[in-house]
């Protein structure tokens, strides 16, 4: 699995995007934003606190923290893909 900082300056986060197919990625650095289109990507990220995700294509699996209790705004599209808080 790939490391990637959505920044490295807290007040110049980037948002985190991923396109293709079976990307591992773990993006670290309290990320302002998800967005996720392919296939069979699996993603672990470090979110801002109601932060959203948008998934979109085939069997794409999201694990996702943040800092709080708050929950991503998670849209999803396609078939087979998940979005679940990390264990």
């Amino acid at each position: 699995m790939v490391s990637r900082r959505c920044s490295n300056s807290p007040d110049r986060r980037r948002a985190a995007v991923v396109s293709g197919t079976e990307n591992e990625i773990s993006f670290v650095g309290d990320c302002p934003s998800l967005t996720v289109t392919g296939t069979d990507n699996r993603i672990r990220i470090a979110l801002r606190a109601g932060a959203p995700v948008n998934v979109s294509g085939v069997d794409n699996v999201v694990t996702w923290s943040t800092a709080g209790k708050a929950r991503p705004r998670v849209s999803i599209q396609g078939v087979g893909n998940r979005v679940a808080p990390a264990r």
